[in-house]
């Protein structure tokens, strides 16, 4: 990722591209304002934005299935992969730094501009005072200050290690261990 666009490709081992089995190209690429469908983002079809976005990408975080994209306003864009299809835009209460996304989606943390960690759940769905359903939620539940960096655990989606200071700590949820 850059400022302004997102730019992906497959991986693919030596021989399996020697052989010629892969003739297609998976390379793509998108400007971080358009809205991608999953076609037409061919690289060699792509041209520079006219006008500079005024919300830069700060930070990126995926898993197998799905990819986050942080703002520097507090956006968050969902894409599902691989297909990349912008499924939601959430609105934090904070200017990401870092984000981490944990191994099946349900749960986002996020370390801010002032070193405080947060979770965000994409999955809830919320009511405000308009009467209007929203789709994700910050957890006031959980915060924690001088948080620099953060890791989810692979095959647990509660385990979450985080360094705080000098010091690193194991949450299973909300819960140190």
């Amino acid at each position: 990722a850059s400022r302004e666009c997102l730019y992906t490709w497959a991986y693919t081992r030596g021989n399996a591209r020697a052989e010629g089995k892969s003739k297609r190209s998976t390379d793509r690429i998108f400007h971080i304002d358009d809205t991608p469908s999953g076609k037409d983002m061919d690289v060699s079809k792509f041209k520079k934005a006219k006008v500079e976005t005024r919300e830069a990408v700060c930070c990126v975080a995926l898993n197998g299935q799905t990819l986050m994209v942080g703002r520097e306003m507090g956006t968050l864009h969902q894409y599902a992969l691989p297909k990349f299809s912008l499924e939601q835009k959430h609105l934090l209460n904070c200017r990401p730094d870092r984000i981490a996304l944990n191994c099946d989606s349900t749960r986002l943390s996020i370390i801010d501009i002032s070193g405080v960690l947060t979770f965000f759940d994409p999955e809830t769905k919320v009511t405000d005072a308009s009467g209007e359903v929203r789709v994700g939620e910050h957890l006031s539940s959980f915060e924690r200050k001088d948080a620099w960096d953060m890791c989810w655990a692979r095959d647990n989606p509660q385990l979450l290690a985080v360094m705080e200071r000098t010091t690193m700590y194991i949450f299973r949820d909300t819960d140190p261990e």
